[in-house]
């Protein structure tokens, strides 16, 4: 009677253990999605002044992943064959022409012809102007990107009544189809050390909450040139910049600027040589990273972003504490809990199917090389994480539901949650 109790509790055990065995998920049960490459994120450059617009500009962009020109001037000497050689090198154009009053444009047909820059920086008071403006738009130039660039917004200065009601007060004046702002976020304080500005994340916070409201793109102009006291990024902050940007949904990552007459600018391009200089390699590489994934983002949508407060240096990044649109990261997203020893941003997205992702970015400064270890903890219905950095993919198994990704310092991680087949 004892013999055959043992037996039985050894028979309950193997099936129990074999029960286990068979409901364990492996990275081959996993639901891993493909995607086709058939998008891209705008990746551009404004042009700046005195570049020669030679095949053999049009092939540095191309070698650059730069598929958009804004800012052109016709004094540069825009043309026929100006835009055939943007055509070729897959890049579309949206010249400088702020004086536009109603005329056709003699390349309206063109191809790799847009629309025009009408206005950059407009104040408050520019509103009517930038109305009436868009309405002679919709009647002359059809389906052209009528195109304007916002200031951004200092900390509590109200200049503008406010970052939020200069944003939101000119989308609903003027309607426009692509929100666009610029912000150099990268400094040289008094002691040299690189520092990064203050109004950076609420810019992009404000500018997101808005663009979203209204169903438009939202694209963002980073530091690409040395200036005053903007410094000259290397690899590591462009690809913060634009990390930092995608956490927060752009659909376009414009570079400022490609070339300056100006001595007191380091460009990509030399104007004087009109040959790359080890800015332009810099963008290259955090480009071509970009561009190696950019086509998994732009199936996703932009639903809101977290501030994730580090649990070893709390608040090192001064600049997340005036994000005044931050979202729950708990709240309908899949998320359980999500922790982070440095200073983090998580970029909430959803699929078409309502599947979510996440964009993970260290946001302590670039400068300071700080790693953070995040712990993702998820819905009990997924298994396994997608995770793509820098455009490379990889499959993590869940350990009790979460997740263990790290984030190098300058480095965007993008996480797509799985579920089993």
């Amino acid at each position: 009677m004892k013999m055959a109790r043992i037996v039985g509790m050894v028979l309950c055990l193997c099936l129990l253990f074999g029960l286990c065995a068979c409901g364990s998920v492996s990275q081959e049960d996993l639901n891993v999605p493909t995607f086709e490459d058939d998008q891209s994120i705008v990746l551009g450059v404004w042009s700046g002044s005195m570049v020669e617009w030679t095949e053999q500009q049009f092939t540095y962009l191309q070698e650059a992943n730069i598929n958009y020109l804004l800012g052109v001037s016709e004094f540069m000497g825009y043309s026929d064959a100006f835009f055939d050689r943007a055509q070729a090198a897959g890049v579309s154009v949206i010249p400088d022409n702020r004086s536009w009053n109603g005329e056709a444009s003699d390349y309206m047909d063109h191809p790799a012809f847009v629309g025009y820059c009408v206005w950059d920086e407009p104040y408050n008071d520019d509103f009517p102007a930038l109305t009436e403006k868009k309405a002679l738009w919709d009647n002359k130039m059809e389906d052209k990107l009528f195109f304007v660039n916002m200031f951004p917004g200092e900390i509590g200065d109200n200049q503008f009544g406010g970052y939020d009601n200069y944003i939101s007060s000119y989308i609903e004046a003027v309607k426009p189809e692509v929100l666009s702002f610029d912000i150099y976020p990268l400094m040289s304080d008094f002691s040299g050390k690189t520092v990064i500005k203050d109004n950076f994340f609420n810019n992009l916070d404000v500018c997101s909450y808005y663009a979203k409201q209204a169903g438009i793109p939202l694209w963002f102009s980073l530091l690409a040139a040395k200036h005053m006291s903007y410094v000259a990024p290397n690899t590591e902050e462009f690809r913060w910049q634009m990390a930092v940007g995608q956490a927060y949904g752009v659909r376009g990552l414009v570079h400022y600027a490609y070339a300056s007459h100006d001595p007191d600018y380091y460009n990509p391009i030399d104007w004087k040589t009109q040959e790359p200089t080890e800015l332009y390699y810099n963008m290259k590489d955090a480009n071509a990273e970009v561009a190696a994934w950019d086509h998994i983002y732009m199936n996703y949508q932009w639903q809101g972003t977290a501030t994730v407060t580090g649990t070893v240096n709390p608040y090192s990044t001064t600049a997340m504490m005036f994000c005044t649109h931050s979202v729950d990261p708990t709240e309908n997203s899949g998320i359980k809990a999500i922790s982070s020893e440095e200073d983090l941003l998580c970029g909430i997205f959803q699929d078409e199917n309502g599947n979510p992702a996440y964009m993970l970015t260290n946001a302590t400064n670039p400068a300071d090389d700080r790693d953070t270890t995040v712990k993702l903890t998820l819905d009990g219905k997924y298994k396994g994480v997608l995770v793509i950095d820098r455009g490379v993919q990889s499959v993590k198994m869940l350990e009790k539901n979460a997740a263990t990704i790290e984030v190098g310092s300058s480095e965007g991680v993008f996480v797509i949650p799985l579920t089993a087949k």
